[in-house]
């Protein structure tokens, strides 16, 4: 028998499709922060020393959310700096440029970039020191 699944975006009660969310406005930034904070804290506490799931996994797991979820990389810079993982420091270093990323969001990543050994975090501290 086979499972027949729909293609279709799913419906709300009105029958209006219904899609991520999705953005880079203030608002829904603001709402998506508080959806994965908890996520990213659970994530913190299991990856940390002692903790359930090894640290590795953590740290991919959170190197991706700053992928797609860009503008709440602040969310985890702490935790991948304290891990000495420098893979975020590239796409940190241009997301501090972004008019679409937070001030809080910025500022977590700037002191990730400060504690980065890696050239490129150098360079994107200057210029955001030039740019203020």
């Amino acid at each position: 028998m086979l499972l027949a699944l729909p293609l279709s975006p799913p419906e709300d009660v009105n029958g209006t499709p219904v899609t991520p969310v999705h953005g880079t406005e203030p608002a829904v930034v603001a709402v998506l922060a508080v959806v994965a904070l908890p996520a990213v804290v659970a994530l913190s506490v299991h990856g940390g020393e002692g903790g359930t799931v090894p640290r590795e996994a953590v740290a991919d797991a959170f190197l991706r959310f700053v992928e797609r979820r860009a503008p709440l990389g602040g969310l985890v810079a702490q935790d991948l700096a304290a891990w000495r993982v420098w893979d975020a420091t590239p796409r940190f270093a241009a997301l501090v440029e972004s008019p679409d990323v937070p001030m809080w969001s910025k500022v977590a990543m700037l002191q990730y970039l400060r504690e980065s050994p890696r050239p490129e975090a150098k360079a994107a501290l200057e210029r955001a020191i030039r740019t203020r």
